[in-house]
């Protein structure tokens, strides 16, 4: 199905507004749970953002809406307090959920529910799941995003035998439906293949790129010693030395004498991490908020500054963002 510029500009739209979104979101979550947004989380906000009236006709005959954490995409949902001042986590929880499960999408009857697994709490989820609200506590491994969990339920009620046939309008809406997934579906993959070099974002990387992605992340924090159980010891030395340069800089622009030296590029390579500076690193944007800590940056917003003033007087040739 062609797709219309009209329909470009809607998802266009509905993308950034989930991109900007997405902050506020993660957040909230890491003050609640203690855990990191996944990009594709964005994504599936932005594809449910940006439904017509044909399409969401198309989800309804699916039995699917967002829900649990999906409300922190926006302001009124972030404000919502949890009844009696109970744990925010309590939230779109039944009793015998799994504490691994954070819930992101209702389904249809007996307390269907999908949610992202954190296996490890310092980690991104490792793939979606459902459950159904049983004393049994059964859950079922689904899809690694939501998006391909909600693609992989249409594509079952094409195939499923029914007792009447969907009506010509059911049709055309689940034909609409379809077509917004497929749109949808490059977005959902591009926070994996977007951290692979230039040269794997082509020909086999279609299939072979998101799981690679993954592979090459483990590989890299390995060798690197990125160990999660060390994050908070880490964080309290980084606000240590931090504290340090914020004294050494303060009422003046470099850290040792008059010039650019060693001391300056090492700090400013080390803040990459607490918020990438677009002219020294060429970074998509699910990348891009990967390497951020939101509060190491609103804690150090003045040393920020410093290494962006450093940078634009010390490296005048913008860097192009990522392909």
């Amino acid at each position: 199905m062609t797709t219309s510029a009209k329909d470009e500009r809607r998802r266009a739209r509905a993308l950034a507004t989930s991109e900007q979104n997405a902050g506020p979101a993660g957040e909230r979550l890491q003050a609640a749970y203690g855990l990191r947004l996944p990009a594709h989380l964005t994504v599936f906000d932005a594809f449910w953002r940006s439904l017509t009236p044909l399409e969401a006709k198309g989800m309804e005959h699916l039995g699917r809406l967002p829900g649990g954490i999906c409300r922190w995409f926006d302001a009124a949902g972030r404000a919502r307090k949890p009844k009696r001042r109970l744990d925010p986590r309590l939230d779109d929880r039944f009793r015998r959920d799994p504490p691994e499960l954070v819930t992101v999408m209702w389904g249809m009857g007996d307390g269907l529910h999908f949610g992202l697994w954190y296996d490890d709490p310092a980690e991104l989820p490792s793939f979606v799941v459902r459950n159904y609200a049983r004393d049994s506590s059964e859950t079922w491994r689904e899809e690694p995003t939501v998006l391909r969990t909600l693609a992989r339920d249409y594509e079952d009620a094409l195939e499923e035998e029914v007792d009447e046939p969907p009506s010509p309008g059911d049709v055309k809406a689940l034909r609409a439906l379809g077509a917004a997934l497929a749109w949808w579906t490059p977005h959902d993959d591009a926070a994996l293949v977007e951290s692979l070099p230039r040269a794997l974002r082509a020909g086999p990387v279609k299939l072979v790129g998101p799981p690679l992605a993954r592979t090459v992340a483990r590989y890299v924090a390995h060798k690197y010693g990125a160990d999660p159980a060390h994050a908070e010891h880490d964080r309290r030395a980084m606000r240590a030395a931090l504290a340090e340069v914020r004294a050494a800089v303060a009422g003046r622009e470099h850290l040792a004498g008059d010039g650019l030296t060693y001391a300056d590029v090492s700090v400013a390579a080390s803040l990459q991490f607490v918020r990438p500076c677009p002219a020294l690193a060429r970074l998509g944007p699910a990348t891009h908020a990967a390497w951020t800590d939101v509060a190491m940056a609103r804690e150090h917003e003045d040393i920020l500054a410093w290494r962006d003033r450093l940078v634009a007087r010390s490296h005048p040739r913008p860097v192009r963002a990522a392909p």
